[in-house]
């Protein structure tokens, strides 16, 4: 390609990355952090700083009055007040934030109070407000449309949330392209230009530019994927794994370009994939996303922690449906010791790990060995779930049938009269 011919792409893409690093600027970061269980009310704060909402003292006033009513549990003031902050924004005649945020703080106040068909049609609409105001591929639109999607699931709203999910995924993939793309284009006319000296300080503004592009990005990426697995999680809540498989890949792809590679938010995503994967009984595909996932919880997170438990389990089970048992005990035996270290050897998250490994012994014949893990799952289980709880009776039947090899046959029928007891029959 000729110099001139490149110097026209260097002005193109000047023009792109600017409009591109303006638009990420503008979007409203409406994550919903899914490890922390929000208020309703603080959810729908409004973002003041908002760059597409035009101050309006009047709105602002009403809107914080509403904010404050819904805080203190005065619904019926908060409706007035939301509702005359909604004719505020509606004054101006046009489709923008303050009006998005007018019709989210109603919605969120009937969701409080459970009227939850007064709260869709509010939701929608302010959906609509937000993408006219700033474009589909928004990170905050986005955002916003994941959260929608969970409202759908969680009404039983399945037509609705399938036609969303594919918009979802749609709009994700060309935001995604298409800031891709840019950068690209930024860092093939920084090297075209690292060894020409006929475009002096051309190199240095292309830098600049990468810069500005790409540090938006990074807090969008990250904050997008958290909105991706919220949604991820309610499709696999729901049975539906080949959606929550797809946001979960998308929430993967995004980390993985915005965080460095031992972030524990990659952990997250790789552990996310790898329980669609063994929900599937794909054991080989989702081996290799626990190990991953695993690795970097232990590396980061110095002190035991249930989360890395749990990964490990989910990495024991694959070794048992692989056939891999000697590697399943050793990795059981791993999360017992270090819950031992950590002083946690009674905690309520160790109980599946007891069960299945009791479970693995049972299977080969190993009583003596699985009785002690049972009796310890069953004392924990008491002690969360108070001991009539339905919970118990796998746990009793099981330690009855453990009990009953090795010849405690008194101890095993006062297990199972127990049980029986606590099914009523």
């Amino acid at each position: 390609m000729t110099d001139w011919r490149k110097f026209a792409l260097f002005t193109v893409a000047i023009t792109i990355a600017t409009r591109a690093s303006c638009g990420t600027a503008a979007a409203t970061n409406l994550s919903d952090d899914s490890s922390s269980h929000e208020t309703i009310a603080s959810k729908a704060r409004a973002d003041s700083s908002d760059s597409c909402a035009q101050t309006d003292s009047s709105w602002e006033k009403l809107s914080k009055q509403g904010e404050n009513a819904l805080k203190s549990g005065r619904f019926g003031d908060a409706e007035r007040l939301y509702s005359a902050a909604l004719q505020e924004a509606q004054k101006s005649g046009k489709s923008d934030c303050r009006l998005a945020e007018s019709y989210s703080h109603l919605a969120a106040l009937y969701q409080t109070r459970g009227q939850f068909n007064k709260a869709e049609p509010l939701l929608e609409k302010a959906m609509s407000a937000r993408g006219a105001a700033l474009g589909v591929e928004s990170a905050s639109v986005l955002i916003a449309l994941c959260q929608l999607g969970q409202f759908y699931l969680a009404h039983g709203k399945s037509t609705k949330s399938e036609r969303l999910y594919h918009k979802v995924l749609e709009f994700v993939d060309k935001k995604y392209h298409n800031e891709q793309r840019v950068l690209s284009n930024l860092n093939e006319l920084s090297s075209f230009y690292v060894a020409r000296s006929n475009f002096s300080g051309a190199e240095d503004l292309v830098k600049k530019l990468e810069k500005l592009t790409w540090t938006p990005l990074t807090g969008e990426y990250a904050e997008l994927a958290v909105a991706l697995d919220g949604l991820g999680l309610a499709y696999q809540q729901a049975n539906k794994l080949t959606q929550a498989e797809e946001l979960f890949k998308r929430a993967l792809c995004l980390r993985e370009k915005a965080l460095p590679p031992g972030h524990l938010a990659l952990s997250s995503s790789y552990n996310n994939l790898a329980t669609v994967n063994l929900s599937q009984r794909r054991f080989a595909q989702a081996e290799p996303l626990f190990k991953k996932s695993l690795e970097i919880a232990e590396q980061v997170c110095v002190a035991p922690r249930s989360d890395t438990w749990s990964k490990a389990a989910g990495l024991a089970q694959c070794y048992l449906n692989l056939g891999r048992t000697s590697d399943a005990e050793a990795l059981y035996m791993h999360i017992l010791d270090s819950a031992d270290k950590a002083g946690a050897s009674n905690s309520a998250n160790l109980t599946g790990c007891l069960i299945e490994l009791a479970q693995l012994y049972r299977h080969d014949g190993k009583y003596p060995q699985a009785e002690p893990l049972l009796k310890r799952a069953l004392t924990i289980t008491e002690r969360v779930n108070g001991p009539e709880h339905c919970s118990l009776t796998p746990i009793l039947d099981a330690y009855a049938e453990v009990l009953q090899k090795i010849h405690r046959n008194a101890e095993a029928a006062k297990l199972l009269v127990r049980s029986r007891a606590i099914r009523g029959t």
